[in-house]
């Protein structure tokens, strides 16, 4: 959840002009958004896993490799039964969700981080049919760099944010007010402790004050 809260100060007291509200560009937005790329990139892993066994058995068995065309088709169809299966796993899912919380508050600070001990524990066939491995459970490790995040991830979650600071400016100038008068503006939301959206705010509004959803439950 997003809010921003333009305020003035008059003698002391402390006048809220309006409150603009987004439910939709809260920290969680991005959360998802990263927990999505975890499920595809572990989907993805996964379903090459199974193919490189299967190429692999078919090699010792005929002593000839899979067709490249038939290879990719295979493939394809597995990550989208991998993926199919992750998403009807509750338990997986929290975790993945809970995994991809903890990389979004790690890009705050760091250019990269690393999801590890993402597991699989699961087999897919094309056709649907499941069945636990026997194998013991695989982990996989998954590198996120904050450029990726920002540029291919979540270009249009970050220019939502920005727009919407940006129509706060946008009111009082077609009311002809100056925004240099206003004494405050205040950002709440998780979202609003990202590098990116903090250099926004510096550069546009360097007065502004970033406050995050937990800072303010705090209060």
């Amino acid at each position: 959840h997003l809010d921003i809260i333009p305020m003035n100060f008059d003698d002391g007291v402390m006048e809220v002009q309006f409150v603009q509200s987004d439910s939709s560009l809260g920290g969680d937005a991005f959360t998802r958004r990263l927990a999505s790329y975890l499920v595809e990139e572990l989907a993805a892993k996964e379903a090459e896993y199974n193919q490189h066994r299967h190429d692999h058995r078919a090699l010792e068995i005929s002593g000839t490799g899979a067709d490249s065309a038939a290879a990719a088709v295979a493939l394809a169809a597995s990550k989208a039964a991998f993926r199919s299966l992750i998403q009807s796993d509750a338990n997986r899912l929290r975790r993945i969700h809970r995994m991809a919380e903890d990389a979004k508050i790690g890009l705050s600070t760091s250019s990269s981080v690393t999801v590890r001990d993402l597991p699989t524990n699961f087999t897919a066939t094309t056709n649907t049919t499941t069945s636990a491995t026997t194998q013991p459970t695989r982990f996989f490790d998954i590198t996120i760099e904050r450029d990726f995040f920002e540029e291919v991830l979540c270009p249009d979650l970050f220019a939502a944010f920005e727009g919407a600071v940006e129509s706060v400016t946008s009111f009082f100038i077609d009311y002809e007010e100056d925004t240099e008068s206003l004494d405050d503006l205040i950002v709440v939301g998780g979202a609003a402790q990202m590098p990116r959206i903090e250099e926004f705010l510096r550069t546009t509004h360097p007065d502004a004050r970033l406050i995050s959803a937990a800072t303010l439950g705090a209060h």
